[in-house]
Order: C-alpha cells, then structure tokens, then sequence
C-alpha cells in the first residue's frame, strides 16, 4: 500500500510544484504562502480517514505555557483554538503529531532558519507524557536489549540513562521535518552544509539551541535528497562496536515516501493500526552523523563525528541496510 501512495503523492507534488514555478510571483510572502498551501495538501492526501485529523498552521503550547514560534503545517488531532481574525491555531503538545516547515528553496541559511524553528517546538516538550511501545521498539533497535523497568533505570550507566532520556523525548516530541521544494543539486553538497552548520553550532555553545540528539529534526528534505534521523521511529541504526550511535544519515530520490514511512508510523503507533499498510523493503542510507554521551569534570553532554564521503561514493548509491520498527 505504501508504494501506491508514495507514487501518488510523488506525482501530485511533482505535477504542482511545475505549476507553481510557473505563476511568475514576485512577491516573497505569496510564494512561501503558495508552498505552504501545497505542502497542506500533500499532508492532507497522506493521512487515514476516521482519524479526526486535520493540517493546519500556528502555534504548539506545553501544560507550563511554552509556545513555539509560528509552524507552517501541524497534523493534529481535534479541535484546536482558533486565533481571531487569522488563520493559525494554538494547540496542545499532546494533540500535534507531526510538525513540517516549509521552504520553496533550502539552501544553508534556510537550513539555519529550519532547524531554529523546529527547536521552538522542541522547547515545548511536555515531559509528564508517557511512553508506550513505540519507546520500547526503539530501545530494542538501538540497545539490542529490552528496555530497562524504572527499577533498575537509576542503576543504568551515565550512557545508557542519556540514550533513554533521548528516546523518550523523540517518542513524545511531534515528528519534525524540513521540507524545500527545491534546493541542494546533490546529496554530497546537503550533507556538508548540515554538517558545517552542526560543527558551528556545537563549537560556538549558543546558548539559544541546543544540539543534543533529539533537537535533530526527524527529516530534512532539500529536492531529492534527503537527511533523516535512525531514532527507531521507525528506522534505527544499532550502536556500533566503538559504542558510538550513528543517528543521522542520508539518502537520494525517496522524499515522499521517507516523509510517509515517518508520519505514518507515528499515526500506527498513536492508533494501533498496524503494520499491513507498510512493505518490508528496507531501505539503506549513507551514515553522516554519530554521537555518543560524555561526561567531565561534572559535565554531561554529546560529542560528534561525521562521516565523509565523496561524490563518486554518493552516486554509487547506499549499501548499508537500516533497520525497521514493526508495528
């Protein structure tokens, strides 16, 4: 079922994309306002019926009154609050699924912007949400192990204890993606511009952002290519032998469905819909990102590496296999 729809919506996005290049617009709000209307649809084909939800835009609020900065698309269940005399919304954490910020085109600095938005909904994270199984499937994909009961979780090491503090907020975070019409010509030039904006990021400490695991967006679209996140939910990369986790990786021509597989396992998940309507292809992804958990002189925190490959490595096409949360 995943492939009809992925051909579906690969073709609608296509098809209107082409039109919109061709309206001649001058006007910077109207062109963003355009693709943002674009991206509703797309969203709106995507997701089942019966389920009470809807696409809209606005704002994410937390129980303490956090509010996110404005997002272009939510997926949310219910009734949200309306603003008066505007179309955007105001909802609860715990009723958004998944968040999208839209760019005509994604290049560094509209990466730079992307990423800053999405953070704002990081930043109203509702930690009294609980886990489910979803958690538990990632913990078993990562960790190769069951995941620890609440008894034995302060017994953990420092290591273990921060990867599970970093899955239980990707679980109850909404799914986050970046999505550019257009963009990067090739997989190689959108790799090292994310990684550059990382290295920056990291070394400068802003104080604004923050650069641990999970502030990461699930998924960066920039064309064809792509950046996506081995979080579990649903795709996971084990810990290597070094113990170090590859969590970011990156892949070519697959944007529409890599946006499906995520979304609609967060919908599978949420309402117990199972798996039937996913294939078993596994997909393999280049490793761009690794991280692992440190601690000195009473400091905790991640440390990074990427990986470089070349162009020629890039167009050979990915090799290494990652695996599926099954639902």
């Amino acid at each position: 079922m995943i492939n009809t729809v992925v051909d579906l919506l690969e073709s609608f996005r296509t098809q209107e994309v082409k039109l919109l290049d061709q309206q001649g617009i001058q006007h910077g709000p109207s062109i963003g306002s355009m693709y943002e209307g674009l991206t509703h649809s797309i969203l709106n084909r995507a997701v089942f019926e019966n389920l009470d939800l809807r696409v809209v835009q606005g704002f994410i609020m937390n129980p303490e009154g956090n509010q996110s900065k404005q997002i272009d698309c939510m997926l949310v269940e219910g009734l949200g609050k309306k603003l008066l005399y505007s179309d955007n919304y105001i909802y609860p954490i715990s009723r958004v699924l998944a968040v999208v910020e839209v760019k005509k085109t994604l290049f560094s600095s509209q990466l730079v912007s992307a990423y800053e938005n999405l953070y704002s909904v990081v930043e109203t994270i509702d930690k009294t949400m609980g886990s489910d199984q979803e958690l538990r499937d990632s913990w078993r994909l990562i960790m190769l192990s069951e995941i620890p009961t609440a008894e034995e979780v302060d017994m953990l090491p420092l290591g273990k204890r921060m990867m599970l503090r970093t899955l239980l907020y990707e679980h109850v975070l909404p799914v986050r993606i970046a999505l550019g019409y257009h963009g990067f010509s090739t997989e190689h030039s959108l790799r090292a511009a994310f990684v550059d904006y990382i290295d920056e990021g990291v070394s400068r400490s802003n104080k604004e952002l923050s650069f641990v695991p999970f502030s990461f967006p699930n998924l960066i679209l920039s064309d064809n290519h792509a950046l996506i996140k081995f979080n579990g939910m649903p795709y996971a990369a084990p810990l290597t032998d070094e113990r170090k986790w590859p969590f970011y990786g990156s892949l070519s021509n697959r944007s529409m469905r890599l946006l499906l597989e995520l979304i609609w396992s967060r919908l599978s998940y949420r309402y117990k819909l199972g798996s039937t309507m996913f294939d078993d292809k596994l997909e393999c992804f280049h490793p761009l990102l690794y991280c692992e958990p440190y601690e000195k002189n009473d400091q905790r925190g991640w440390t990074y590496s990427s990986l470089e490959l070349s162009r020629a490595d890039l167009e050979k096409g990915p090799k290494e296999e990652i695996g599926r949360a099954h639902v």
